[in-house]
C-alpha cells in the first residue's frame, strides 16, 4: 500500500475518531507530520487510549525539535496536552496546540 493510501485511511480515521484505524494508518505512513500527529493525539485522547500519553510526549518532542519554539511555547504545549488528555473536548487546549503548529509552518 502506498503512502497516499495510508494517508487517506489516516485522514478518514481521524474524521471518524477511530483510534485503532488511525494508529494503523500512521504506522503505515512511516512519517507523520506535526499537525497529523496532533490530530492523532486528539483522537487518542477522545478514545481514552492509554497510548495518548506516549503520543503526546512524542508530539511535544517533535514540537521542541522544530527549533523555532521558545521554552515558553514548549511549556504551553505541554500544558495544553495535559488539558487535552484530561478533557478531549477542551477546544481552548486544541486551539493552543494548533497555534503552535501554525507557528512552525508544519
Amino acid at each position: 500500500m502506498s503512502y497516499g493510501e495510508h494517508l487517506a485511511r489516516f485522514q478518514k480515521a481521524i474524521e471518524q475518531s477511530d483510534a485503532p484505524a488511525a494508529l494503523a494508518a500512521a504506522r503505515g505512513m512511516g512519517t507523520v507530520g506535526l499537525y497529523d500527529a496532533l490530530c492523532l493525539c486528539r483522537v487518542l485522547a477522545v478514545a481514552r487510549d492509554p497510548l495518548f500519553e506516549r503520543a503526546a510526549k512524542r508530539w511535544l518532542t517533535m514540537l521542541a525539535g522544530e527549533g523555532r519554539q521558545s521554552l515558553a511555547d514548549v511549556h504551553a504545549g505541554a500544558t495544553a496536552l495535559v488539558a487535552l488528555g484530561a478533557d478531549p473536548a477542551d477546544a481552548g487546549a486544541f486551539q493552543t496546540l494548533e497555534g503552535l503548529v501554525q507557528f512552525t509552518g508544519a
